[in-house]
């Protein structure tokens, strides 16, 4: 539903699996791997279809924030970065399986995906949105928005289930980045209550 309504917007979306999701080749996915996989995405469009960077958002979900937020980190020419219901680190995630409870996971865990390091690297204007319910997503998404370098924007779609966050407020945000689009409204079956607040 994201992608058909960016494409309503006239916006162009280059949509990947990482290797082991989906689609992709059959491989244990790692911060290594999904970071190597985000920086073949950026050199396929900037080298073979030849898209400027500063024509490009990055924007990811949940764990794809990581991908989205490294490669920005790596590519200070992208116009904009989205971090969708993201977490500073999984390691709260991955300890909350009921599966790690008997396992000294810090010692087995190699990846955290944490964004503490390339949150402190983005100077590209950056939108969070929290659309989970939960008050402690909401606090994880005010982290990951405090640890931001500004120019940044935090949107919180507190009646949105995930495909239904994107909203008049969103489109603002891309208005601001590409300012001769003119981007519609949006549609009465997307739009939702949302909490909008910029900090330049």
């Amino acid at each position: 539903p994201r992608i058909t309504y960016l494409h309503q917007q006239q916006i162009a979306v280059f949509a990947f699996d990482y290797r082991g999701f989906g689609d992709s080749a059959k491989l244990h996915p790692s911060q290594q791997s999904i970071a190597q996989d985000a920086r073949s995405v950026v050199e396929y469009l900037t080298q073979t279809r030849h898209v400027p960077l500063s024509n490009m958002v990055f924007y990811g979900e949940g764990i794809g924030c990581y991908a989205a937020a490294e490669a920005a980190a790596k590519n200070s020419g992208v116009a904009a970065v989205i971090l969708s219901d993201p977490q500073l680190s999984q390691l709260p995630v991955f300890q909350a399986d009921m599966r790690t409870h008997l396992l000294p996971l810090k010692l087995f865990l190699r990846d955290d995906f944490s964004l503490q390091a390339p949150l402190q690297q983005l100077h590209m204007p950056t939108l969070v949105i929290s659309t989970l319910a939960t008050e402690q997503d909401v606090k994880d998404a005010k982290q990951v928005y405090d640890a931001v370098a500004a120019p940044k924007r935090y949107l919180e779609a507190t009646r949105a289930a995930g495909a239904q966050a994107l909203t008049a407020d969103f489109d603002a945000f891309l208005g601001q980045i590409f300012p001769l689009k003119v981007v519609k409204p949006a549609s009465p079956e997307t739009s939702v209550a949302t909490t909008p607040h910029l900090e330049k």
